[in-house]
C-alpha cells in the first residue's frame, strides 16, 4: 500500500537572531574537517591563504619563500621533479630535523614530501623523498 500524503504546509519566515561569524581564517580549504590541496603553480612564493597542502612540479632550480604562516599550523608541500631532472629548491628559513637542508630528489618525475610546523616564528621542517 502507498503512504498518504501530509497536510501541506504554510510559508512563513523565521524571526531574525544573531549572525554567525567564523573564527577561523586563512591557511585552510575544506569543509567536514578535510583540507584539499592546490597547486602554487608557476610562482615560487608559497602563499598558506592558498592552501596548507600545495604541489609544485619544478621548472628549474628555484628559490621558494612562504607567505601568511599561523602560529601552531601545519604546511605540507608535495614537489615533483621534472621530466628534465636534478633540479634544486633554495628554501626559506626552515630548522630542518637533523639540522640538515634536504636536496631535492634528482631523479626525473620523483616526489618529495616537505612537512612544516609553525610555532613562534619558527618553520620546523622534516620530509620523506623518493616517491613514484
Amino acid at each position: 500500500t502507498s503512504g498518504s500524503t501530509g497536510t501541506s504546509g504554510t510559508s512563513s519566515n523565521g524571526t531574525s537572531g544573531t549572525s554567525f561569524s567564523s573564527p577561523y581564517s586563512g591557511n585552510l580549504n575544506g569543509t567536514s574537517g578535510q583540507a584539499w590541496m592546490s597547486s602554487f603553480g608557476a610562482t615560487t612564493s608559497i602563499n598558506w591563504n592558498n592552501s596548507n597542502v600545495q604541489t609544485r612540479t619544478l621548472a628549474a632550480s628555484e628559490t621558494f619563500t612562504f607567505a601568511n604562516p599561523n602560529n601552531g599550523a601545519t604546511y605540507i608541500l608535495i614537489v615533483r621533479q621534472a621530466a628534465a631532472g636534478s633540479y634544486t629548491i633554495t628554501w626559506p628559513s626552515v630548522s630542518w630535523s637533523g639540522g640538515s637542508t634536504p636536496i631535492m630528489t634528482a631523479t626525473a618525475n620523483k616526489y618529495d614530501v616537505y612537512t612544516f610546523v609553525y610555532a613562534n616564528s619558527i618553520y620546523y621542517g622534516s620530509y620523506v623523498q623518493n616517491f613514484t
